[in-house]
């Protein structure tokens, strides 16, 4: 978020320039629409920041310690069930709950819950030989009820990264547009008034140095491109700290904040491969992108947890 909160600032200033020389905007009502837009801009830019300033722990803690706690009550439930069922000569349910006992501990947090689920209807239905083993009806209840909490948990989790990631795309529209709206109209205006005001063309274009990046063959520095987005967990949709972005051919690394975003930027405009790897998850294929001078290009990824391998043992 560092480099949004500069983005930010950036704007501010450049804003606060403008709004200081109002009357080189007067009676002109194209260019007047587009510094409005900009302040405007700016302002919203300021309050998705606001937003999304709380770390995203505190959005996913509560999920992590309710998943914890099903883990493991999950477990006790699954151990209790084997051998009851093992007792009972209860086949179909014994080997059920011994591919899920394989399962519990890798499984993603929606899968544990439909885990969860079943187990609790498979104890249900022997209910009698559960409470005369220690399992009574009240715990197996106290158990639905913990899964039916868990479920909620998820989908609260879920629905509060989906708007946090809404938040996070907002954003990027919003710098993209005020990005757009200086390079295309108001820079080009600003320059235009250099002689009729020039202490708006001053401090103007002293805040708007850009970089440029000169180009591997030698000739003349070229607009600089940025690439950004974000790397998710397929299964749950949680955002993956510490992904590794392989950029190719100028090489450049970096890796996702907890966010599991990331921002890599002053390349110069051309061809690029693009990768993404984690310890854990699927190497997704390569992307392979065209960017044009100044541009800002959004690539996402989306993880595939790998699939350990299971050993069934034989009876």
């Amino acid at each position: 978020m560092k480099k949004e909160i500069e983005k930010h600032q950036q704007f501010k200033a450049v804003g606060f320039v403008m709004e200081k020389n109002s009357d080189a905007f007067a009676e002109k009502p194209d260019i007047l629409a587009a510094k409005d837009a900009f302040v405007a801009n700016t302002s919203l830019i300021g309050g998705k920041l606001s937003q999304l300033i709380r770390p995203v722990s505190t959005v996913i803690s509560p999920k992590t310690d309710s998943e914890s706690r099903m883990r493991l009550s999950v477990s006790r439930m699954i151990a209790f069930g084997i051998s009851l069922a093992t007792c009972q000569d209860l086949r179909p349910m014994l080997l059920t709950l011994k591919g899920y006992n394989l399962r519990w501990r890798r499984c993603s947090a929606y899968q544990l819950f439909e885990i969860a689920l079943h187990v609790h209807e498979l104890l249900n239905s022997i209910a009698a030989a559960a409470a005369d083993n220690g399992l009574t009806v009240v715990k197996l209840a106290e158990f639905k009820t913990s899964v039916n909490s868990f479920g909620e948990t998820l989908d609260l989790n879920g629905s509060n990264l989906s708007d946090r990631r809404k938040t996070w795309q907002d954003l990027k529209k919003l710098i993209s547009a005020n990005n757009n709206l200086l390079r295309l109209q108001l820079d080009p205006f600003v320059h235009f008034l250099g002689d009729e005001s020039p202490v708006l063309n001053s401090e103007y274009m002293f805040l708007r140095k850009r970089r440029y990046k000169r180009s591997r063959n030698g000739n003349a520095g070229t607009e600089a491109v940025d690439i950004t987005g974000t790397v998710t967990d397929f299964s749950t949709g949680d955002p993956l700290a510490n992904a590794v972005i392989n950029l190719i051919s100028p090489e450049t690394v970096v890796q996702t904040d907890e966010d599991g975003y990331y921002f890599i930027e002053d390349m110069e405009a051309g061809e690029f491969s693009l990768t993404c790897h984690l310890t854990g998850y699927e190497v997704p294929a390569e992307v392979k992108l065209t960017t044009v001078e100044g541009e800002s290009l959004v690539v996402n990824f989306a993880l595939v947890p790998v699939q350990p391998t299971v050993i069934v043992p034989s009876n």
